[in-house]
């Protein structure tokens, strides 16, 4: 060998990394008195990069042509993780390959179906037959005069009450609600972001004491994650966001003192998801959301050791296979990172990212809707291989009505099918050491660094001040209203295809389905109740309590024992929320 500057080719035997006889060819670099081996394989001692630019230059041109945008192929030298650092083993931090050391080989992921229309009892028996089918969880969404804050019997609430989700007047909708449910075997999840979702909380928490379960073993969870609306839909919204992001604060720390294992938020960035925002959107809003709650409860004197592991996340599923899974694989490592670098968390329970997944209904169509059924076989693998806790299939028809029996069926069964079927299950984290996999991982992580970097410059280092900036400076509305729009064109002018509606359309189609009609007489039902409820009541006992709930709101001390004492006097949830809104004034975003 030739000492300086240059290569040089050992002919004959070498020794490999292991210490035994390697044949091949070797090549070697010498600089600065290192010498270092290049990695080579048979094909006459060329490195992994040179064999690719031959093969580059041996691509048709349609080919080349979409290789020049994002690369089609990905070998050994596109993936820099240090395996010990980023990847890890299953149950071990960064969590990237998985929370729990045995994962599926040792048991399936949480399956839920969503329910919630017409009344309580409608919405229980939805329950009921859920079970029936094998569910061991389900999840509740709530009609549009509960997300507003109004109760039914409200002016703006008339035709809406029970149409496209669960009305909640009283604590008698709750009790009727989970009535003959076992809340010790069956998780609940309530599906409230919105004005109303410390009284749900309040009314969950309080029907289920009454029903017998006692408030230090209640499980369940409340979604609970007002900045997602903030940052989608910031005209549904009412109160100020940083008194928003105060009752987040409020029920983690009343949870951990009183009700340590329910699930005080489940952390959001899926309504961004679904009016457009990309992946990395996606991320890096659910890890500041994330991040500005942890930071607010920990402001609130909350133990982050104690509080931590009851943070949990929900996120869409998408059509992009392998960006979804590499989406979850991308959010384990991040918020094991944060967790302990950024807030000190020092169990590592606390660091795991316990993700429910539910697929995009904006990817669901009203054309050849049997389609959604492959679509949502696709989207639950990509959130199954991501390493998911549960996930919620959307049934074929949600684009059209309430889904059917029939359709939740389907879906739940898509669910089953891949537990017991597939052999998915077999092997823990399947894809991970996938070239393309771990390529797209880091790509994900490091996009969504720079957004998060972004909002901390915004807040001089806070979190929960960045986020409260981009809300009100317009950041996410528009940077989500953004790629919306491009998505938008793509697919109107062909760029994106999507089966059944801008290709493979058939113009005769006609489809026939059983579609679920809401009775509207179920709204004077939910009316009388209501009124039925006011009368029996104590008025100056409600009166008294909603009193209390006004004076903490405008000081400092936590809400949610006042909000449960007055849904326990028989407030309302209407009448709660409007107390809040005088107290905190609305938000003119």
């Amino acid at each position: 060998m030739v000492c300086g500057r240059g290569t040089a080719r050992f002919r004959g035997t070498g020794r490999n990394d292991l210490g035994s006889v390697d044949p091949r060819p070797q090549r070697w670099t010498h600089r600065a008195g290192v010498i270092t081996r290049i990695r080579t394989d048979k094909r006459g001692g060329m490195s992994i990069k040179e064999q690719q630019q031959r093969w580059r230059r041996d691509l048709p041109e349609r080919s080349r042509k979409r290789d020049r945008g994002r690369p089609i192929l990905f070998t050994p030298d596109d993936v820099k993780a240090d395996y010990g650092k980023d990847l890890s083993f299953p149950g071990e931090y960064p969590y990237t390959r998985g929370i729990y050391p045995g994962m599926y080989a040792e048991q399936p992921w949480r399956m839920i179906q969503q329910a919630g229309y017409g009344t309580s009892d409608q919405t229980n028996d939805r329950f009921k037959f859920f079970i029936q089918e094998g569910a061991d969880s389900a999840s509740v969404t709530f009609d549009m005069p509960t997300v507003r804050g109004l109760d039914s019997d409200h002016p703006m609430a008339v035709g809406e009450v029970g149409q496209v989700g669960q009305p909640i007047d009283t604590l008698d909708d709750l009790r009727r609600l989970i009535d003959g449910v076992p809340l010790d075997k069956v998780h609940i999840a309530l599906l409230a972001s919105h004005q109303g979702a410390p009284a749900i909380f309040a009314m969950f928490v309080e029907a289920a004491v009454q029903a017998g379960y006692p408030a230090e073993v209640l499980r369940g969870t409340i979604q609970n994650e007002f900045l997602s609306f903030y940052q989608g839909l910031p005209r549904s919204t009412a109160y100020e966001p940083s008194c928003a992001v105060r009752l987040v604060a409020d029920t983690i720390a009343y949870c951990q003192e009183h009700v340590p294992a329910f699930i005080p938020v489940n952390v959001t960035a899926e309504i961004a998801r679904e009016l457009g925002a990309t992946a990395t959107q996606e991320l890096a809003l659910t890890m500041a959301n994330g991040m500005a709650y942890v930071e607010a409860a920990i402001a609130k004197g909350a133990d982050v050791d104690r509080f931590g592991p009851q943070i949990a996340f929900y996120m869409g599923v998408h059509n992009n296979f392998f960006e979804e899974v590499a989406k979850y694989r991308a959010a384990r490592r991040m918020w094991a990172r944060i967790m302990r670098e950024r807030f000190g968390a020092s169990n590592p329970k606390a660091w795991r990212y316990r993700v429910h997944a539910q697929e995009n209904a904006s990817t669901a169509t009203a054309q050849q809707p049997h389609n959604n059924i492959i679509r949502g076989t696709i989207q639950a693998m990509a959130a199954v291989m991501g390493g998911v806790q549960s996930l919620d299939v959307n049934p074929f028809d949600e684009a059209l009505a309430i889904p059917t029996e029939e359709s939740n069926r389907i879906a739940l069964r898509t669910q089953q099918i891949l537990a017991h079927e597939s052999g998915i299950t077999d092997v823990i984290d399947p894809m991970g050491g996938s070239y393309y996999l771990e390529w797209l991982t880091d790509q994900l992580e490091a996009g969504a660094e720079e957004i998060l970097q972004q909002l901390e410059a915004w807040g001089e280092g806070s979190m929960v001040a960045g986020v409260l900036h981009g809300i009100d400076s317009g950041y996410f509305e528009d940077s989500i209203t953004e790629e919306a729009h491009r998505h938008q064109v793509a697919v109107e002018e062909g760029e994106k295809i999507v089966v059944g509606v801008n290709k493979y359309v058939n113009e005769d189609e006609e489809t026939e389905l059983e579609l679920t009609v809401v009775d509207p007489e179920l709204e004077i039902l939910q009316k009388q109740r209501l009124t039925d409820w006011k009368v029996a009541r104590d008025d100056g006992l409600v009166e008294r309590e909603l009193a209390l709930v006004a004076s903490i709101a405008k000081g400092e001390d936590n809400l949610i024992p006042p909000i449960r004492a007055a849904v326990r006097a028989g407030a309302t949830l209407g009448e709660i929320c409007e107390v809040l809104r005088q107290s905190f004034g609305l938000w003119r975003g």
